[in-house]
């Protein structure tokens, strides 16, 4: 009977967590550009993404959302998918909040910015997805607060993606967190990039930095060595034969 008991108990509680879990996608409806209103989701549940369970889905686009500490519920989502060439603002200047969301994806072009006079603190070890990203499309996870303090609190920060470096030429570097620019409080955040891969030829030269709150992806392309081409071979053939000839 306890058997039977526990088992009710474990399915209730699993249902209770379904029924918690809500997927938005983000309509900008009522035009105020804020998070919190929920008028700007598709759901139409009187809500917004604000719980532990909640996925919000901004596609691509060219929105500026304002996630404000005035708006209730600020960083307490599972998930955010951030689609290419939008910008979510993370505001604290009215209140001292965590950031509590498990997973960012940050489509091309697109940014994640904590801003404010108070502090932000990072809540718990979170993933930051690029997908495929180029030197000219990727996003940015900008954690330079307008006068707060960045308690990292020892977090870990996993990056993952695809960087495709066909078709570069030169040198440069991109961006992909940036916190350097912040004060810190708590232990420093430990970043994890071996989920980061790369696509490219052999004559290009990649490296991964991550020192001073940033990460950072310089890049070198040396100049390609032609390939020898018929002709060439065959002047080189002969040059060689008529030295033999002239040491004879």
């Amino acid at each position: 009977m306890k058997k039977i008991f526990l088992s009710f108990f474990s399915v209730a509680i699993g249902c209770v967590g379904v029924a918690n879990a809500a997927v938005y996608t983000w309509n900008g409806a009522a035009g105020d550009n804020m998070w919190g209103n929920s008028r700007n989701w598709d759901l139409n549940n009187g809500y917004y993404p604000q719980s532990n369970a909640d996925t919000a889905i901004i596609l691509p686009g060219n929105e500026v959302i304002v996630w404000s500490s005035t708006q209730g519920y600020l960083g307490d989502t599972a998930s955010i998918n951030l689609g290419a060439g939008n910008t979510v603002r993370f505001e604290a200047n009215h209140a001292t909040v965590d950031l509590d969301v498990s997973s960012f994806t940050l489509g091309g072009g697109s940014m994640f910015k904590l801003f404010g006079s108070n502090a932000i603190g990072y809540g718990k070890n979170f993933t930051i997805n690029y997908g495929t990203f180029t030197a000219d499309s990727h996003g940015l996870f900008d954690a330079n607060m307008g006068g707060g303090v960045l308690w990292t609190n020892g977090r870990t920060v996993t990056l993952t993606g695809n960087f495709d470096a066909t078709g570069l030429a030169g040198s440069g570097s991109i961006t992909l967190y940036d916190a350097s620019k912040m004060s810190h409080g708590g232990g420093a955040a430990v970043f994890d990039v071996s989920g980061i891969s790369m696509t490219k030829s052999d004559n290009v030269d990649v490296d991964i930095v991550t020192s001073g709150n940033k990460v950072v992806i310089n890049y070198t392309v040396a100049p390609a060595v032609p390939e020898p081409t018929t002709a060439t071979l065959s002047l080189l053939a002969l040059a060689g034969v008529m030295v033999r000839r002239r040491r004879r």
